[in-house]
């Protein structure tokens, strides 16, 4: 239905539930992906990965992996793959994976020094994946 003809019978006093936000749609579009050695994957959003662009040499770093590169892949890569770790700062998304470190976001992670240290002891407990 079109937005006009949405508008008319809206005037006439019909009612609809709320349209769906674009805000949903949108934030999966805004979703990244990377994998390091073809075994760790690290999803989250891109604006985040923007403001915090340390955050990927520190993984490779604490894995060990620092002489690897870090490839951006495609979300359809991610599907048909298993992955040893996935850190995840996407929310709502389900890999297959050995191990799974999941966090609301980017942002909250490197604002809260509690979770900080647990990503680093989760991190470095993973090294042998």
């Amino acid at each position: 239905m079109s937005k006009l003809d949405l508008n008319k019978l809206t005037r006439l006093g019909y009612q609809f539930w709320l349209p769906k936000r674009s805000e949903n749609r949108s934030t999966k579009e805004n979703l990244v992906f990377y994998v390091l050695n073809d075994k760790t994957l690290i999803t989250g959003r891109k604006d985040e990965f923007k403001s915090y662009p340390r955050i990927l040499p520190s993984i490779k770093k604490i894995l060990g992996q620092a002489d690897k590169e870090i490839k951006e892949i495609d979300q359809t890569e991610t599907i048909s793959k298993e992955f040893n770790l996935v850190i995840d700062f996407s929310q709502g998304l389900s890999y297959k994976a050995t191990k799974t470190l999941k966090f609301d976001s980017l942002k909250l992670l490197i604002k809260d020094s509690t979770l900080k240290e647990r990503f680093y002891s989760e991190l470095k407990g993973s090294i042998d994946l």
